[in-house]
């Protein structure tokens, strides 16, 4: 059998990451396009939330968010 990764050893702060990963995957435009050095927008999420990554704004998003003029 394959291993599968564990958010983490207790299952009810699991639970809390697997629902974190939920919401930032839904703010993420979902085009898998791997600009973020991610292969996939859950794959970003799963690295955001695991702390495996410093940054944790898509560059996507970031280019498609309009400019604020003050």
């Amino acid at each position: 059998p394959m291993e599968v990764t564990r958010l983490d050893p207790d299952l009810n702060s699991s639970i809390k990451k697997m629902d974190a990963i939920r919401n930032i995957v839904s703010s993420l435009p979902g085009i898998d396009c791997g600009i973020c050095g991610s292969p996939t927008c859950q794959s970003f999420a799963e690295d955001i939330v695991t702390g495996a990554r410093p940054d944790v704004a898509c560059p996507v998003v970031n280019i498609m968010a309009p400019i604020k003029k003050d």
